[in-house]
């Protein structure tokens, strides 16, 4: 498959199925995110895997809460996404930039996870709304600050939705 096709393949997933992921699964998942491009190759992130069924349930707690992301509780795997420290040249790159490059860099990590994710016919969704502290206190972490927790498994259905997105020549220009 080409790449267009696999990013269009790729989508957020709200509805699991109760089928377990394989850790090789997985363990491919984090070996995209540990080659991903980093500024200055900092590789400023960590990531803690999640697959013991009553560690999922309380991951799953910290992301459904107050009415948000209730479908968390169907996800049969969750990968928490830590923002470390960066090393000393990304730091100082950043700070004469003017640039969080962290933020950037574990994007691009988190990206991809989750094509990674697709190629190997599982479903993501990523998180951003989530208790951190008390995420904190279960599962064991770098000490980092968590940023994203991904959602991971087999979706229900393999239908694809139509993707809802702007316009190309919306988001994009050509100076030639």
């Amino acid at each position: 498959m080409d790449f267009l096709d696999l990013a269009m393949r790729r989508e957020s997933c709200r509805d699991f199925s109760n089928r377990p992921v394989e850790r090789e699964k997985l363990e491919k998942m984090i070996e995209a995110a540990r080659i991903a491009p980093s500024a200055c190759n900092g590789q400023s992130w960590f990531f803690t895997v999640v697959r013991e069924p009553g560690a999922v349930a309380r991951v799953a707690d910290c992301c459904a809460h107050m009415g948000m992301n209730k479908f968390a509780h169907t996800a049969p795997a969750f990968i928490v996404c830590e923002e470390c420290k960066p090393n000393l040249t990304s730091r100082l790159g950043g700070g004469v930039k003017n640039q969080q490059f962290t933020n950037l860099d574990l994007g691009l990590a988190v990206m991809q996870i989750c094509l990674e994710a697709t190629d190997q016919g599982l479903s993501t969704c990523i998180l951003g709304w989530f208790q951190e502290e008390k995420l904190k206190k279960m599962v064991p972490l770098k000490g980092g600050r968590v940023r994203l927790v991904i959602a991971v498994g087999y979706a229900k259905t393999d239908a694809i939705r139509p993707k809802k997105r702007k316009k190309t020549e919306e988001i994009s220009c050509f100076v030639e």
